[in-house]
């Protein structure tokens, strides 16, 4: 017995009422289940009282009642008592030991009393310590169970995070057999602490497959120890172990899978911390369900996918083994969709999903990785298997057939591959090559197969553009774009305001000014120009602003750049109209320059957004007029005011009568309709003598200005005005 299971001051309480008058108390100690003393009124106990002791041992071994009171005469006046006191499990904890004089009846009542109130103390103090014990094994759970949440705390990736679960599981738990099954996402691993003989593993593979998904629709987990738990769960055929089940939902409203724990009979039983710690690692496994599987399918979507390629890639580099990439895009899967609804859509990407887990090794990654997408990650394959394998699928998928109602639906694939090797220096690098030679095949038509080579110089320059996406998203996110303006110069006497065209320009990371030739055509391609035209017109708008409060005029026209994009943007129409609403009369000097392709390839768009915009006051301009065969049948269908001349025709008219003529055409086109005419690409005196001897009102390029900082402009714009104003 521990000395400090009763408290010391009811101890000298108790000495206390021993004491009272009547009482010849010679001795008054505490004895544990040992019958040493560990508690004495005095500081010695003399050797009679040790007798005494040793003689009440030896009467207790005789008869070891531990509720016993034992009584032996020490002279003919002193006497002493021994009162046991057993435990919660009914053996002696603590004895109290009284010598004193042959006590009356009622001092006798008085040593009850005493006696009484310190088995009281026992047994309290023993609830308060098993309190305590239990506390402790609480806080210990508890900083289990963080402990183990707190392991690997970012959500991992992939199959292999799964499996690692059920091995810490198994490992924190010390389960003789650990499981994980989730049929729609066609898992079902084990892991077993003999290895994979493992006796119990056939049945419990049963189990699971037939009963256990049932036991657990509650959402509830479940405990079975005994024969009577199983008889409980309706189990007829008996387990051979003792078994903890906790269901798993992957962020779905319905269980779809369960962890599972087995020991062997001859085991202990599963306790409630046991459930609670595998409550715990279920919740972590529900956590990478959700962030790694693709709902529909059950296959790692493209986050997982990714993290795949990273640790394919890094065993690549070190030269420990060969990869390769299948990029799989359904052909035409949105007319599917359209014609015979998302139901259909969806039936058909599981057929294919089944297809896909039946062709490639159980070794490799099979991935949802967009609505209409798979991807393939190959590990220890060479490329030339990799493309065997590519061809093999796209047979196998254009022999599928989707009936859906009354349609029919051809079904075929485009698929890209690509090698992981040393031009794959990161995951982006890799899955853009492999995107590349996806949508070269569907260019040249679907069903084919197209196969990622640096030697291909069609694919090398794609790659290239879309590095610089990147480039420039980051140049609008980190403020390295910058607007520049080029003169476009009045050539006769009734257009004496200057007009300037507002140009864009990147900033490299090095500060160096890069010209839009590097990064238009990227943004373009990968429908970027939304966004960069807004960047354009609210910081144009800007100082052009800032400049007009501060002066009241700008001193010239301003031209403004927008793509064909954006005439189908209703985002950016809806902040341009907003942004041109807050400016007032500056918009009478502000232009917007269309091409000729993108006006008609966009007529209807473009007729709506030419009509909306200049109810602000703005003013258009049709850019490259002439480039296209029809741009005088389309040109009264514009509501526009200047033509700019394509500068292919330009640049020639001072040695090309051909080229001369047609710039003589447009512009006398032009004045007849009253819109002004403005020839680019004027690059010496000769091109510009030839065009005042046509006629046209404006001319631009290198012969009278190269492009500036447009800040710089408006401050010499804004010091003209201060002079003349006096």
């Amino acid at each position: 017995m521990d000395s400090r299971i009763l408290d010391q001051l009811k101890i000298a309480r108790s000495l206390e009422l021993l004491q009272t008058p009547g009482i010849d108390l010679q001795a008054f100690a505490l004895l544990d289940e040992h019958w040493q003393v560990v508690w004495s009124h005095t500081a010695e106990v003399d050797a009679e009282v040790h007798a005494l002791i040793t003689g009440f041992a030896r009467d207790f071994q005789l008869d070891p009642d531990p509720y016993a009171r034992m009584r032996r005469a020490l002279d003919n006046e002193h006497v002493g008592l021994c009162q046991c006191q057993a435990d919660e499990q009914g053996q002696l904890a603590f004895s109290i030991l009284i010598v004193a004089e042959e006590a009356s009846e009622e001092q006798m009542r008085l040593i009850d009393l005493v006696c009484a109130q310190l088995e009281h103390e026992y047994q309290l103090n023993a609830e308060l310590e098993f309190m305590a014990t239990e506390l402790g094994e609480r806080y210990d759970e508890l900083n289990m169970m963080f402990q183990v949440e707190g392991e690997n705390s970012p959500v991992m990736f992939g199959y292999e995070s799964l499996v690692k679960l059920v091995r810490d599981t198994s490992a924190s738990l010390n389960i003789t057999l650990t499981g994980l099954l989730i049929p729609s996402k066609r898992i079902e691993h084990f892991e077993s602490l003999h290895g994979d003989e493992e006796p119990m593993l056939p049945g419990l593979q049963r189990f699971l497959r037939t009963r256990a998904l049932s036991l657990v629709q509650d959402g509830q987990s479940i405990v079975i120890n005994s024969p009577s738990d199983q008889s409980r769960y309706g189990l007829l055929s008996p387990l051979r172990g003792k078994l903890m089940i906790s269901p798993l939902r992957g962020g779905s409203s319905h269980v779809l899978g369960l962890l599972v724990g087995m020991n062997d009979l001859s085991g202990g039983d599963f306790t409630n911390s046991d459930r609670k710690l595998m409550e715990v690692m279920a919740s972590r496994i529900d956590r990478v369900l959700q962030v790694n599987f693709d709902p529909l399918t059950g296959l790692e979507n493209s986050q997982s996918y990714e993290w795949g390629i990273a640790r394919a890639l890094s065993a690549v580099r070190a030269g420990e083994n060969q990869a390769a990439l299948l990029s799989i895009d359904i052909d035409r899967f949105s007319v599917i969709n359209d014609v015979s609804g998302r139901e259909a859509g969806d039936a058909l990407i599981s057929r294919l999903t089944d297809l896909l887990i039946r062709e490639v090794g159980d070794s490799d990654t099979v991935a949802r990785i967009g609505a209409d997408k798979f991807g393939v990650l190959l590990e220890g394959c060479a490329l030339q298997e990799a493309l065997a394998l590519a061809e093999k699928l796209r047979r196998e998928i254009a022999t599928l057939e989707l009936s859906w109602g009354r349609m029919q639906h051809v079904v075929s694939a485009c698929i890209g591959v690509a090698a992981l090797d040393e031009n794959s220096h990161t995951v982006a690098e890799a899955l853009t090559m492999v995107e590349l030679a996806t949508k070269a095949a569907k260019e040249k038509g679907a069903n084919r197969v197209q196969l990622y080579q640096e030697t291909d110089r069609e694919l090398v320059g794609r790659r290239e553009e879309h590095k610089w996406v990147g480039h420039i998203l980051d140049a609008i996110r980190e403020g390295r774009l910058v607007l520049h303006a080029q003169l476009i110069q009045p050539l006769n006497e009734n257009h004496q305001l200057p007009h300037y065209e507002i140009l864009v320009r990147m900033l490299g990371t090095d500060g160096e000014v890069m010209p839009p030739a590097k990064f238009i055509p990227a943004a373009e391609h990968y429908r970027l120009m939304p966004e960069l035209d807004w960047w354009v017109v609210e910081h144009a708008l800007a100082e052009l602003g800032q400049v007009h409060r501060e002066s009241g005029v700008l001193g010239g026209m301003f031209s403004i750049n927008l793509s064909g994009q954006s005439l189908t943007d209703e985002r950016l129409q809806e902040k341009l109209f907003a942004a041109l609403a807050g400016i007032g009369e500056l918009a009478n000097q502000v232009v917007f320059e269309i091409t000729e392709s993108a006006a008609i390839r966009n007529r209807r768009e473009a007729q709506v957004f030419m009509q909306k915009v200049r109810a602000y006051g703005c003013r258009f301009s049709l850019d490259d007029f002439g480039s296209g065969l029809s741009s005088f049948a389309y040109l009264q269908q514009f509501e526009v005011d200047y033509l700019k001349i394509d500068g292919s025709f330009v640049s020639k008219i001072a040695n090309d009568p051909v080229s001369s003529a047609m710039v003589g055409a447009i512009n006398q086109v032009g004045q007849v309709m009253g819109l002004a005419t403005i020839a680019e690409y004027v690059e010496n005196a000769a091109i510009a003598d030839q065009l005042r001897l046509l006629g046209v009102d404006f001319a631009q390029g290198y012969h009278y200005a190269r492009p500036r900082p447009l800040a710089e402009i408006l401050g010499e714009l804004s010091a003209k005005r201060q002079v003349i104003n006096g």
